[in-house]
């Protein structure tokens, strides 16, 4: 684990830790002219002036996560540069500070680190090899001198679509020779099986092509990579599979609305705000009352009225991702229900428009995706199989009752922490008939050795049971589910492993904190606003 400002004491509870870095995380506000200094209490720790997107910090972040270091990130505005930081530094980022000393470029502070600090060692061992991979990096970060312009604002000038295209051709030409390098290689990193220094320090480059497509809208097209350059997507997609990457690294989507709120405004932390649903089409703004009703131009294509964080929609959502469906996603306010979405439907979610008919409620919309759209099957083909699979969501499904008076605010009354204590214990003791399925079943999932309907339809439960240590604070370590729950725990780790979990599913710490917003203050959007990054 990595550990960031004012975490080096929060060791003893997995839950605490994980609820501060979380909450905490890489976003804090950039300081900026007029600041004061941040207070360095013990040298022989490390300190690191970053700005959140700027990709030569960015590279120091990825080391530092690598080597699993303990250190305080303190980002700046380098648009607003505090004086301190201008009289002590270079003026750029990233800086580190250790020892007293003050060591500035990313090349340096790397190198530095993977010598003071050499499990994992990131660099090769072979002083040619280490040599021939840091050529390997000077060649490919001459690409940025095509895509800065494709980007970011040129002051005084605009560049044209024309120009970027052409800029972008130029780009794709310059990463043949780093195609040519990774398939003489035939490793999966250049570092071989694992990442090592160069991969990192190349990664934030590729961060940024990525999200190209995005940020040129209708002319996306024209920016993608080519298929031709099999290597490098090959590569991109292994990067994108590694930890520090996992941790730090912005979606395509987030990447490209962040560029685009930075040129126009200049402003980091509203970059930073304003993009934070911009992660996917998932977090769209949950039409309400007063707002218009969505245009359907295919009645042959499905649209789903969904609310983020319900987990009866969640199902739903989880099935259309497992058959990988094209469908449009419609965020319902369901404390101020549209006149139009009340007028069409039971006024719940979730609801699927196909075909000119209107299907409501998680159990018949998932049974009738299942049907129509047959590949993969997620009910079992023998009729026994389905009615039992659907027997153990329809007892387990009861855990709901327990969950949701420790999670939600009940209107008119306020909910004990021993109330919430007894809940808990009753949700274990329930839980155990689970359990006892899963250890009969003897398989990854309930469908065997990939998940089945009855897995997705009660996935949403535990997505919200394993927020409840957080969102309890203190009192956390008293609302974990009991080692004893074995199988229920190779479930849940299981589960977290599939595509449509880790496509929609919210972490631990995310869902607590959606919750605790959405019990304050009622308001969905802002919730998840607040929450993003976690």
């Amino acid at each position: 684990m990595f550990c960031l400002r004012s975490l080096s004491s929060i060791r003893t509870s997995q839950h605490q830790f994980q609820k501060v870095v979380c909450f905490s995380m890489w976003e804090s506000a950039h300081l900026e002219m007029g600041s004061e200094k941040p207070a360095k209490e013990d040298d022989t720790k490390l300190q690191l002036y970053n700005m959140r997107f700027c990709p030569f910090a960015e590279r120091t972040v990825l080391v530092l996560l690598a080597k699993n270091l303990t250190f305080e990130n303190i980002n700046i505005n380098l648009k607003k540069k505090p004086d301190w930081f201008l009289d002590s530094t270079l003026g750029k980022v990233p800086v580190i500070l250790h020892k007293g000393k003050i060591i500035p470029e990313s090349l340096i502070t790397c190198d530095y680190l993977d010598e003071i600090y050499p499990e994992p060692k990131l660099h090769p061992s072979d002083p040619l090899q280490k040599a021939l991979d840091k050529v390997v990096v000077e060649k490919q970060s001459e690409v940025m001198k095509y895509l800065y312009p494709i980007f970011a604002r040129i002051p005084g000038r605009v560049v044209t679509v024309e120009e970027k295209s052409e800029l972008f051709g130029k780009a794709v030409d310059h990463l043949k020779s780093f195609e040519e390098e990774l398939k003489t290689r035939a490793t999966n990193f250049l570092g071989g099986d694992q990442p090592c220094m160069a991969d990192y320090m190349l990664w934030p480059t590729f961060e940024r092509i990525e999200g190209f497509p995005i940020l040129m809208g209708e002319m996306g097209h024209n920016f993608v990579l080519p298929s031709h350059l099999k290597h490098v997507h090959l590569w991109i997609k292994a990067m994108r599979s590694t930890e520090p990457v996992k941790a730090y690294a912005f979606s395509p989507a987030r990447m490209a609305k962040l560029t685009q709120i930075y040129v126009e405004t200049d402003g980091y932390d509203n970059a930073l705000k304003e993009s934070v649903l911009c992660y996917n089409m998932w977090e769209s703004t949950h039409l309400e009352m007063g707002s218009e009703k969505p245009a359907k131009e295919d009645e042959s294509k499905l649209q789903l009225y969904n609310m983020r964080f319900c987990p009866f929609a969640e199902r739903t959502v989880l099935v259309i991702l497992a058959k990988n469906l094209t469908f449009e996603n419609i965020n319902i306010n369901l404390k101020k229900k549209p006149d139009w979405f009340l007028d069409s439907t039971l006024g719940k979610v979730p609801v699927i428009l196909h075909k000119g008919k209107i299907i409501p409620e998680s159990l018949i919309t998932c049974d009738y995706l299942d049907e129509i759209y047959p590949e993969p099957k997620l009910h079992p083909s023998d009729p026994l199989q389905k009615a039992l699979d659907r027997v153990v969501v329809e007892k387990q499904s009861t855990m709901m009752k327990y969950i949701y008076p420790i999670c939600f605010k009940i209107p008119g009354r306020v909910v004990t922490d021993e109330e919430k204590s007894e809940n808990f214990s009753n949700l274990v003791i329930h839980l155990k008939s689970f359990e006892e399925e899963l250890k009969t079943r003897a398989t990854n999932f309930l469908g065997g050795d990939q998940p089945c309907m009855a897995d997705y339809m009660l996935w949403p439960y535990f997505e919200r049971i394993e927020a409840i240590p957080i969102l309890m604070g203190e009192k956390g370590q008293n609302f974990v589910l009991p080692s004893n729950l074995e199988h229920v725990h190779s479930w849940i780790k299981a589960m977290r492993t599939t595509e449509p979990v880790k496509a929609y599913g919210f972490s631990p710490a995310r869902m607590a904190k959606l919750t605790q917003i959405n019990n304050e203050t009622g308001g969905y959007d802002n919730a998840l606003k607040e929450s993003a990054g976690l």
